[in-house]
């Protein structure tokens, strides 16, 4: 019984960070996406609507992301493969977010 609550807290706890993850990913690809829009010297009107649009369009994708991983960290529980899978997980989020902050700081 103990070691059930202990596995869906583990669950749970794992889902949130990687939900921070995947939005602070989101967060740094739209940044990305607003400095490519500057630095291709885009018509500046359209400016606002490449930003928003990447707004949504980035929002949906980490809600997607967060309710996949829900389910995806039920599984992995159940076979006790949770760590192996939040670790990938997590270093895929980190990589995604280190590469869009370091290319907007290169632009």
């Amino acid at each position: 019984m103990v070691g059930r609550v202990v596995r869906v807290a583990l669950l749970y706890l794992a889902w949130a960070v990687n939900g921070a993850l995947a939005l602070y990913a989101a967060l740094k690809l739209w940044e990305l996406v607003r400095w490519a829009y500057v630095a291709l010297r885009l018509n500046p009107w359209g400016y606002a609507a490449a930003s928003n649009s990447a707004v949504v369009v980035l929002g949906l994708a980490a809600l997607v992301i967060v309710l996949y991983l829900e389910h995806l960290y039920g599984q992995a529980s159940a076979q006790r493969k949770l760590l192996r899978l939040f670790l990938e997980v997590t270093a895929i989020e980190v990589a995604c977010a280190l590469v869009a902050g370091g290319m907007a700081l290169l632009l």
